[in-house]
């Protein structure tokens, strides 16, 4: 018996959410580094990128020093490729961030209720989120996307 799968590729693009606040004139920004990206993935197998893999998304947020900043997801449901649609989820300890751009450190959060930080002394954190899909044997291959923004108010 000769079993074939079909190959299918997978990236969550990602935009950023300028996050604005005037409380004693203090402003947070948010800019996307890196994309999601689930690489080749085949029919019937999982593929989960997890907070601390190179390919999950990262953001840098900045802000001033001491500000208390909530950070929000917009998570997708499903990526599409043309009509076809996958489902993509996102863990409790899918999300994290740290005052350095390391995995060593991490603060690890769900991304499916936000955060809320206060800034540290240099001003910026970075942000990663992984997250998980599940394809079908049925799966149509193609190249999936969507999209995934993060927002930072200062409280």
């Amino acid at each position: 018996m000769t079993r074939t799968s079909a190959g299918l590729i997978f990236l969550l693009l990602l935009l950023p959410t300028i996050g604005a606040a005037q409380q004693d004139s203090l402003v947070v920004t948010v800019t996307r580094s890196t994309d999601l990206t689930f690489g080749t993935v085949y029919t019937g197998t999982t593929a989960q990128v997890l907070q601390s893999d190179a390919t999950s998304a990262e953001f840098i947020v900045t802000g001033a020093a001491d500000s208390t900043v909530t950070l929000t997801f917009s998570l997708p449901q499903t990526i599409k490729s043309g009509a076809a649609t996958l489902p993509v989820s996102f863990g409790t300890a899918d999300a994290a961030w740290s005052e350095v751009e390391d995995v060593a450190g991490r603060t690890v959060f769900d991304p499916n209720q936000g955060t809320q930080i206060t800034m540290p002394a240099q001003a910026v954190i970075y942000v990663w989120v992984g997250g998980r899909i599940s394809p079908g044997l049925s799966q149509p291959s193609g190249g999936y996307a969507g999209t995934l923004s993060l927002s930072a108010v200062v409280n």
